[in-house]
């Protein structure tokens, strides 16, 4: 194994998508050998990774993090769309008597 893990490689360590690693990071439970620009490639320690991804309760606070970044994320989605309120027409296929 590499001394280092793009996050791709270090995501299928771990056992979930590339695109949640950021938010482990931001919640402090990956660590990050380089915190440069924006932009630049972001390496994880594979030595430091290896060891955790044995750690069950280390993942159970992975699981918690994804759950909880997910809901909320899905949650304020949610939040912004505005039901629509149709005026109630009057029934004009029955005849009145």
């Amino acid at each position: 194994m590499p001394g280092r893990l793009t996050y791709e490689q270090a995501a299928t360590l771990i056992g979930c998508a590339a695109h949640d690693l950021p938010v482990l990071v931001a919640a402090k439970l990956v660590p990050v050998l380089h915190y440069g620009a924006k932009n630049a490639t972001k390496y994880v320690p594979a030595f430091e990774l290896e060891r955790l991804v044995h750690d069950v309760s280390w993942l159970a606070k992975v699981t918690r993090a994804l759950s909880r970044h997910w809901r909320q994320k899905n949650e304020r989605r949610t939040s912004v769309i505005v039901p629509v309120h149709r005026p109630l027409l009057p029934d004009i296929s029955a005849p009145e008597a």
